[in-house]
């Protein structure tokens, strides 16, 4: 096996590419919320994890199904790797329950609900595309 397609450089170089975009893309949407009154939501996660269950949708209907190594090798380094360190579980919950602890009982309702369908949804989408 070439070192370049061992599974922990895969993972490892697709994780750190995808810690880096939600990094810069997380901090491009807050910075385009400023610009545009200041909205309070956490919109950049909201896009990281759609746009992130999209890509890895896509991936997992052109990669998974098949028996080529090539394909196994880029879905551990994109949907895995990039997809893994992109999208964050952890954060939407935390903002979730910031929303809560800040009484904002309907924003958080439609952050949680909006979240969870528009991924859903997104996937979906993403996998047929992928087929």
């Amino acid at each position: 096996m070439d070192w370049l397609t061992h599974p922990v450089v895969l993972l490892a170089v697709g994780g750190g590419a995808g810690a880096n975009a939600r990094f810069y893309l997380g901090r491009w949407v807050a910075e385009w919320q400023l610009r545009h009154g200041g909205v309070s939501f956490p919109w950049g996660t909201c896009v990281i994890n759609v746009t992130g269950s999209a890509l890895l949708g896509f991936l997992a209907a052109a990669c998974l199904g098949s028996a080529d190594p090539g394909r196994r090798a880029w879905y551990l380094l994109l949907g895995t790797g990039f997809c893994g360190g992109f999208t964050t579980f952890s954060t939407f919950s935390v903002e979730a329950l910031d929303l809560i602890r800040e009484e904002r009982i309907g924003a958080a309702v439609v952050y949680v609900l909006g979240s969870v369908l528009a991924g859903l949804g997104a996937a979906a989408l993403a996998m047929r595309a992928g087929r």
